[in-house]
């Protein structure tokens, strides 16, 4: 990727990268970034003698990334919210990833994993089958199968509770995976 400068609009004597810097014209030299409250990086850029903090990923955004279903947010899409370079940015109609991911593909995900299938131990249906506690990764990919969820304590210390309660869809995801029980 090869550094390109754009002129701000609405801020004349700036320009902003597609690597999330910001400089004046006039001499060339990088505005300093602010950070904010919240973990964003702005630049104080003059407009009209009237000095404001602009959002940088917005910048970048607004100059380098094309918004044709008009989307007001834009997010990072590695979650570092210092990376401001335009590969990482992209517009969304949700205010961050973790906000995306939970609306957008949550859905997606546990529709390509097999059904769980939690059955208390008391049915007679399953007295001659075993269990089987799938695990996969948040993008839906198989893991590792597991005899039991005891043996996934034993083996990583994980809460055998927090993975019980995906299994029974009361979470989406523990320990950074999804956890499915069936029984074969």
């Amino acid at each position: 990727m090869t550094l390109n400068w754009k002129d701000i609009e609405g801020y004349e004597g700036y320009q902003v990268s597609n690597f999330g810097t910001v400089r004046s014209i006039k001499t060339k030299e990088k505005k300093p970034l602010i950070p904010t409250t919240i973990g964003y990086y702005a630049v104080r850029l003059v407009k009209d003698g009237q000095p404001s903090l602009v959002r940088i990923h917005k910048l970048v955004a607004k100059h380098f990334i094309p918004n044709p279903n008009g989307f007001q947010y834009v997010i990072h899409l590695n979650n570092d919210l210092s990376d401001n370079r335009a590969i990482n940015l992209e517009w969304s109609e949700c205010p961050n990833v973790k906000k995306c991911d939970r609306l957008e593909t949550f859905k997606a995900r546990k529709a390509a994993l097999p059904k769980p299938s939690y059955v208390p131990k008391s049915r007679p249906t399953n007295a001659n089958k075993k269990l089987k506690i799938f695990q996969y990764d948040m993008k839906g990919n198989f893991v590792r199968a597991w005899p039991s969820i005891k043996k996934i304590e034993e083996a990583t210390g994980y809460n055998r509770k927090h993975i019980e309660n995906c299994c029974k869809n009361l979470r989406r995801s523990s320990y950074g995976y999804v956890w499915t029980k069936t029984y074969v």
